[in-house]
């Protein structure tokens, strides 16, 4: 039987999930799909999974405002019969709805959830949430840590000596304390702790919140007595190594697949799709641990040893979530499935392929990608691709006697491919070829955009001109990969108004 599912009122992500579970149902036969029909409510009639459209039939709904949690589970529960739901994807309302799911269950309604209202509570507080991984032995994954309290009856100084000489790994010269509140829901105040700041930083980057511990102190005091009420504050070392991103996908406590996504230094690095043992010994622990049975998200630093330790898990689709399925990984719909055939499937084979991250990949955002290796690029014949910040277009695409032909376009001149690339170290490989999303070409061109010529001077120097045609090819064959016949065909991009 096929699925009648609903999201309910979430984050935008759900716009993107919705889209992966159409995207991978248009690929399947009749008889292989899950899903007949989606809804998609919200109380902003603005919200962009409204404007979401496909193969699929999308309804959408608005959903009341100013309820109390009661008052809206009475409306989901309506809502629900009324529309012959079989299953709904929780995200307002998470506790009320899920208290209440025999109500749902009698009316034939599957609440999926990744985990229970008891278990969010201790993993939304980061003080429970560590203090169970180290009351369970897996201390090894937790940061040293304590908890102050700014009613001020423990100087602060006292709890920062104290992370210090728990970092017994460290040098002295690089032990780092840093503290933010210990619910995760007042998680954007992170500061860390310098004993000299950089007045410059404090002047012009204020955003990194970096201060003296003393003065911390002093101001989170007085913000608890104006507010009349104390804060636990985590304080715990600085972790400076890499921050890892890593969707998740449990059944009933056991780990099927997950997408670890290193976070970039630079907004223009990309995320990196890594294979880590250590992270998925700990995602396995924590799914294991609080019982995860769905979609979920943790977050891991490296300690200053490159130790992996977690900073918090989320049962919730993360902001990354579009990522995932870039490279090769169908969360969303790998949920629905399970959920479908009550995970009767996992052992198959044909399963199992669809559960394997492509590592590698550099992800820049939803629908936009590239390699961070093998300069592979494969292609058909197609119609012209054009660059949207200078007068660049690729057109003509084709293999001749195995060798890539085609003419780069720049205000009207054709330039040959190949003698661009003649000089270039990274020659074309057009044997190994797979799939690549065209959007990712433009994507780069664009990073690419603050150290190449302006259009403007693309036409008064050719020394200019043969800068940006060469580090446009240079980017092109060593960074992108895969494009393949059937892309190149259907891409049809409108050229640049004139100047």
């Amino acid at each position: 039987m096929k699925l009648k599912v609903w999201f309910n009122e979430g984050s935008a992500v759900i716009a993107e999930a919705i889209q992966s579970i159409c995207l991978r149902e248009r690929t399947l036969p009749c008889n292989e799909r899950v899903v007949q029909k989606i809804h998609v409510s919200h109380r902003n009639r603005n919200f962009i999974g409204f404007s979401l459209s496909g193969e699929l039939e999308i309804l959408h709904a608005i959903e009341p405002s100013s309820v109390t949690p009661k008052a809206y589970v009475d409306w989901a529960l309506r809502y629900a019969g009324e529309h012959g739901i079989d299953c709904i994807v929780v995200s307002r309302c998470y506790s009320a709805m899920i208290e209440r799911r025999e109500e749902f269950r009698d009316l034939g309604v599957a609440l999926l959830y990744s985990c229970s209202p008891k278990e969010l509570r201790v993993i939304d507080v980061k003080a429970e949430f560590y203090h169970r991984l180290e009351q369970a032995f897996y201390g090894d994954m937790v940061p040293a840590w304590l908890i102050w309290n700014d009613n001020y009856e423990t100087q602060l100084a006292q709890s920062v000596a104290i992370i210090k000489s728990r970092m017994v790994a460290v040098p002295e010269d690089r032990k780092a304390v840093c503290a933010k509140p210990s619910d995760r829901h007042l998680g954007r105040a992170f500061y860390t702790f310098n004993a000299d700041p950089d007045p410059r930083q404090q002047l012009f980057s204020p955003e990194e919140k970096i201060m003296r511990y003393p003065e911390f102190g002093e101001l989170a005091h007085r913000a608890s007595l104006k507010a009349g009420a104390a804060n636990d504050w985590l304080v715990m070392e600085l972790l400076p190594g890499h921050e890892y991103s890593v969707d998740c996908l449990a059944w009933e406590g056991r780990l099927i697949t997950h997408v670890a996504r290193q976070k970039p230094e630079d907004e223009n690095d990309g995320e990196l799709i890594i294979d880590s043992p250590e992270i998925e010994r700990q995602v396995k622990i924590l799914a294991r641990e609080f019982g995860f049975s769905g979609m979920f998200n943790c977050r891991f630093r490296l300690d200053s040893e490159g130790r992996c330790k977690v900073l918090g898990a989320n049962p919730r689709f993360s902001e990354g979530l579009g990522m995932s399925m870039l490279c090769g990984v169908n969360l969303p719909w790998l949920w629905l499935k399970l959920h479908a055939t009550n995970g009767a499937d996992l052992e198959t084979s044909s399963a199992s392929k669809l559960h394997k991250a492509e590592v590698g990949r550099r992800l820049f955002s939803w629908s936009k990608r590239v390699m961070s290796e093998s300069p592979v690029i494969s292609v058909g014949e197609g119609s012209q691709y054009v660059c949207q910040d200078c007068k660049v277009a690729m057109q003509g695409a084709r293999l001749i006697d195995g060798e890539l032909q085609c003419e780069l376009l720049i205000d009207g001149e054709l330039y040959p491919w190949n003698e661009v690339l003649s000089d270039q170290e990274s020659a074309l490989d057009v044997e190994h070829a797979g799939e690549f999303n065209i959007d990712a070409l433009d994507a780069y061109w664009r990073m690419l955009n603050k150290v190449t010529p302006a259009p403007s001077q693309l036409l008064d120097d050719p020394l200019d001109l043969e800068a940006c045609v060469t580090t446009f090819a240079k980017a092109t064959s060593a960074m992108l990969r895969q494009v393949t016949r059937q892309q190149w065909q259907s891409v049809h991009t409108d050229l640049l108004d004139e100047a």
